[in-house]
């Protein structure tokens, strides 16, 4: 026979406070915000691929690709692009994880 006597790693008396948020979801969501309320114009995509090969140089396998993605872009869906070619997908998870604003406003256009 087993003994399953609960315990609680949380004090009962204790409650969780709903008024104060961590400062990381505070910071993305501003930066949503920013994001969304932007307005891109027709160079966005060239400054995303001359930001892409100025930061990522030592990628050169990947410049193929991004002058596909740069020439042919309004071809496919922004999904199309993100699940095809392996850049896009890695730069911007990266970038949202670590919370690399830099990269994710050069991506902005994109998301």
């Amino acid at each position: 026979m087993t003994d399953l006597t609960p315990f609680s790693i949380v004090s009962p008396t204790s409650s969780p406070n709903f008024d104060t948020l961590d400062q990381s979801f505070m910071y993305m969501q501003l930066l949503k915000e920013i994001i969304f309320d932007m307005k891109y114009d027709h160079n966005v995509r060239q400054e995303f691929t001359d930001f892409y090969l100025k930061s990522f140089f030592d990628q050169d396998f990947q410049s193929k690709a991004l002058r596909q993605f740069e020439q042919c872009y309004e071809l496919h869906s922004p999904i199309w692009w993100y699940t095809k070619e392996h850049f896009i997908y890695s730069t911007l998870n990266k970038a949202l994880r670590i919370q690399d604003s830099e990269t994710i406003t050069k991506m902005g256009f994109f998301i």
